[in-house]
């Protein structure tokens, strides 16, 4: 077996474990030549709650990876590649991925997208920008991109991943124009569903009567959800 292919990374590359979190698939990471960027058309992913191309997406639509901009309320901010070394690993877990230079574990759960280049996994984090009664606020955070070296089975295990986490989707138009993606995920150690909107871009989230239809939305979607308040 190639030493890439073993459940368990070296011990200096392995992370913090929580008391029931398991190593599921690990890859050694590279520096980028040139400098990595989220953009442009990608291969092998999959597809979980909105319409992609060539990315697992949880709770937008969007095609091909990331694309550079300033973060809003629907949109993606540009992309940060990842120094690798000697000493760098992706190492996912079956609670989220371990990712160099980021503190914590990123939770499947907080992906919205992840895409496999054959070269680069680029993640794009969800980030919270409000808490409203009975579910979240989203939008996409800065692109974190990846160079991997023997990736092995970790693109799989990402993309099988986030997409389990998804129980949920379904885009919706506002009143008055508009619209937002209605996301429930299942977060490890948490009861029933956790329940996130994503607005698309150009839809302005304060707007008169937004949140009031969003709200509605979301109280259709889960009208038995004991995670709903």
């Amino acid at each position: 077996m190639a030493w890439w292919g073993r459940r368990r990374p070296p011990r200096e590359l392995r992370p913090t474990l929580a008391r029931e979190e398991r190593i599921v698939a690990w890859a050694p990471v590279r520096a980028a030549a040139g400098g990595a960027t989220a953009g442009g058309t990608t291969t092998g992913g999959t597809t979980a709650g909105g319409t992609t191309t060539g990315g697992t997406t949880a709770g937008g639509t969007t095609a091909g990876g990331a694309t550079a901009g300033g973060a809003t309320a629907g949109g993606v901010a540009a992309g940060r590649a990842v120094a690798g070394g000697a000493d760098a690993a992706v190492v996912a877990t079956n609670l989220g991925v371990f990712l160099p230079g980021r503190d914590a574990r990123l939770g499947w759960h907080e992906i919205h997208k992840a895409t496999w280049t054959g070269r680069e996994l680029i993640f794009i984090p969800a980030e919270v920008v409000e808490e409203r009664a009975g579910y979240l606020v989203t939008r996409d955070g800065p692109a974190v991109v990846v160079t991997v070296s023997d990736p092995g089975d970790l693109p799989e295990q990402v993309r099988a991943r986030v997409t389990r986490s998804v129980s949920h989707s379904a885009h919706e138009r506002l009143p008055g124009g508009g619209g937002v993606r209605i996301v429930a995920r299942r977060v490890p150690g948490v009861d029933g569903l956790t329940w996130a909107v994503r607005y698309d871009a150009g839809t302005d989230p304060g707007a008169p009567g937004v949140a009031e239809a969003t709200a509605e939305l979301v109280r259709a979607g889960a009208p038995l959800d004991p995670a709903y308040r």
